[in-house]
């Protein structure tokens, strides 16, 4: 006999999919409620990094770090998918107030940079311009940030050799629905927003083989966006500016600058 589990309600087992589900439904408004605020982390993947200074739209100015923060249609180790447009609100209210942490830490000797040097943007990339191996694009929220700002030691050591790093956000969900691959008639509603959502996400075995998620339609930034060692959502690396790496310096994945293993850090 098959166990079925589920990250929302992780201590009850299910016999079946369809008993899970029901579950889940059933407890909607307990798993809002403790989704409202979430700091999040999680197992990272690997990708080959693409290179360059121009990402879609934008130039990637020589002397300044590109944190990606969060990216959109990528089902994330909390069942989440963030879509397009989540932080178009929040976005204009919080230019000036974000910190760059270390670890969601907000405490002195954790800031990365202070919030009057981190501009804080959506941009719209393709994902491949990230370093991921999907087709399409993503809005990434991201930060500018000038290097000679970067305050804490550590970090400017991740900069400078170039370590592969994750980021992740400090949000609250502000609108968000459940999306559930279910057949049964009072499961409409969830069925069709699993049917309108599905095809746009990027790591779609992943979220039909759960059967389910949540799509997050609006977010609030909260504070900070942080350096973090794993990510709930890993597809955030750091950007560099290609014109920042010394001229014929290969990568140092092996002697003659030919990628051994995979890296995600754009350089």
């Amino acid at each position: 006999m098959s166990v079925n589990k589920c990250l929302e309600l992780p201590d009850l087992t299910f016999e079946t999919k369809a008993e899970m589900f029901r579950a889940i439904k059933d407890n909607y408004a307990l798993i809002v409620d403790a989704k409202k605020a979430s700091i999040k982390t999680s197992d990272r993947l690997n990708f080959a990094p693409a290179t360059g200074n121009v990402l879609k739209g934008l130039t990637l100015d020589s002397g300044y770090i590109y944190p990606v923060i969060n990216t959109t249609k990528y089902m994330d180790s909390h069942n989440d998918v963030h879509l397009d447009g989540i932080w178009d609100r929040s976005l204009k209210h919080v230019q000036g107030t974000i910190y760059y942490l270390a670890n969601h830490e907000l405490k002195v000797g954790q800031v990365v940079a202070y919030p009057k040097d981190v501009k804080v943007m959506v941009q719209l990339v393709k994902w491949k311009d990230l370093g991921f191996d999907f087709e399409g694009e993503t809005q990434a929220l991201m930060f500018k940030i000038s290097k000679d700002k970067v305050r804490m030691q550590e970090a400017r050591t991740i900069i400078e050799e170039k370590i592969d790093i994750e980021h992740s956000v400090r949000m609250q969900y502000v609108k968000f629905t459940l999306a559930i691959d279910s057949l049964e008639p009072d499961f409409k509603a969830e069925k069709e927003n699993y049917d309108k959502i599905i095809s746009k996400i990027v790591n779609r075995k992943r979220a039909e083989e759960a059967g389910y998620f949540f799509a997050i339609e609006e977010a609030k930034i909260i504070k900070e966006g942080s350096m973090v060692l794993n990510g709930s959502n890993d597809t955030t690396p750091l950007i560099l500016p290609k014109s920042d790496s010394p001229e014929g310096t290969p990568p140092p994945d092996s002697p003659d600058g030919t990628r051994t293993r995979k890296r995600r850090m754009l350089f």
